[in-house]
């Protein structure tokens, strides 16, 4: 009979310590604190941190897929009409799951020699000589002979040489934090494995899949040949060894400025199409 007691006394406190886990998750079952949040669909502060911090990983049969902050996907009423997760290629979604929002710190532009900065400048000035005619009403002027920037001066190259230098110290700084910034966040992030049909695999970091809005296309993780189709993705922690992380990091790194110029294409796109 003793036996029996302390065993429902343990069943009690395992319960009890799962009862302190869930209270600590924050949870969109939870009853709004006001009926006007009720109507809003207004969430915590806490909530909405968790929002922000977390991600929907959706893939498609193609191997095209993105990370949508959950905070992008607005909380609705049963019954209701989901919202579009915009991907690539006509296909069906093959795999979703929820994953941390980390990202790597943004790469600035690589930065441009002397000259280049040189022939910029000119050609910002001519622009701004033609908008400023055009608000008078007069005619543009003829552009000027362009000097070449070995014909300048010491001290008018000078400007240009000080410039590059200032952009180079700030892009390799840019470039140190971003190596710290994924050694902590790799091992946190793990990684997804994605299968096909017909047996190919890829073991991709979770850090290397962009996170993007709803309406923003998605990105290629995977070539999936046409008579193929990817069918699950799983979760995996960081096992990566350090020599291919190097290897993966350094492709990461150059292709960071053109990620961020298709980003400012596609928000451009999702604009023209609103």
């Amino acid at each position: 009979m003793q036996d029996a007691y302390e065993k429902a006394d343990a069943e009690d406190d395992d319960e009890a310590d799962m009862d302190d886990v869930r209270s600590n998750v924050p949870t969109e079952a939870s009853p709004p604190a006001s009926p006007r949040a009720a109507k809003t669909g207004e969430v915590s502060a806490s909530l909405q941190q968790f929002l922000e911090a977390h991600s929907v990983l959706i893939i498609n049969e193609k191997g095209f897929g993105k990370r949508v902050r959950l905070s992008d996907v607005k909380l609705s009423n049963r019954n209701a009409v989901g919202q579009k997760l915009r991907l690539q290629e006509e296909s069906d979604v093959a795999a979703i799951c929820v994953v941390p929002s980390d990202v790597l710190p943004q790469l600035p532009p690589r930065p441009r020699d002397a000259p280049t900065l040189y022939k910029d400048s000119l050609a910002k000035a001519r622009a701004e000589a033609i908008q400023a005619a055009a608000a008078r009403g007069e005619e543009v002027e003829d552009e000027p002979a362009e000097v070449p920037f070995d014909c300048l001066s010491e001290t008018a190259q000078k400007d240009f040489v000080d410039q590059q230098q200032r952009d180079e110290e700030a892009f390799k700084a840019a470039r140190e934090a971003r190596q710290e910034a994924e050694k902590v966040l790799r091992p946190k992030l793990g990684a997804v494995l994605l299968c096909t049909s017909g047996g190919l695999v890829l073991r991709l970091h979770i850090l290397h899949v962009r996170v993007m809005k709803r309406r923003q296309k998605a990105t290629c993780l995977m070539k999936v040949p046409r008579s193929d189709k990817l069918i699950s993705a799983s979760l995996l922690s960081a096992v990566d060894h350090e020599r291919d992380d190097a290897a993966i990091g350094e492709e990461q790194e150059e292709a960071a400025p053109q990620e961020a110029e298709e980003d400012e294409a596609d928000e451009d796109d999702d604009e023209e199409n609103e």
